[in-house]
């Protein structure tokens, strides 16, 4: 697209200089129909024809240069919309890694509390353990409370 608006621009120039050349022709058949003093109805018509000829030119060199603007416009326009995409782009990327940290840090916390249950977990079992072996000992000690009653009876 930059490329066609480098052609339009060349094209413009080529316009312009064919402006400035049809100027000046147009300047030599006026001095030539002041000499003539206006008799002469064919430079007449040249003199219009030129003016006519000026007159598109200028016309087709405002268009050229509506269009190439227009084409500028377009390029600044899509170049925006890029920076807003890679702007976006990166906004995205940036979350993810901030998603990313996150989750590590989820996993740390996940794997901190799983050791601490697993620790919570053995100190349940020796703690069943003592307990059992607490009614073991107390079921000794009432059985040798009963035969001490027994025997003192």
């Amino acid at each position: 697209m930059e490329g066609d608006i480098g052609e339009m621009e060349q094209n413009l120039v080529k316009q312009e200089n064919g402006l400035s050349q049809l100027m000046k022709e147009k300047q030599r058949l006026e001095e030539d129909f002041k000499r003539a003093k206006g008799a002469d109805a064919s430079l007449k018509k040249a003199l219009k024809d030129k003016e006519h000829e000026i007159l598109l030119r200028e016309t087709d060199i405002c268009m050229m240069k509506k269009r190439i603007k227009q084409r500028k416009d377009k390029i600044l326009m899509l170049q925006c919309e890029k920076s807003k995409l890679e702007k976006a782009s990166i906004d995205t990327k940036l979350e993810e890694m901030k998603l990313e940290e996150n989750i590590k840090v989820m996993k740390t916390n996940l794997n901190s509390v799983d050791d601490r249950l697993k620790k919570n977990e053995d100190v349940t079992s020796q703690t069943e353990d003592i307990l059992a072996k607490l009614k073991e000992r107390e079921a000794e000690l009432k059985a040798d409370i009963e035969k001490m009653k027994n025997k003192s009876n």
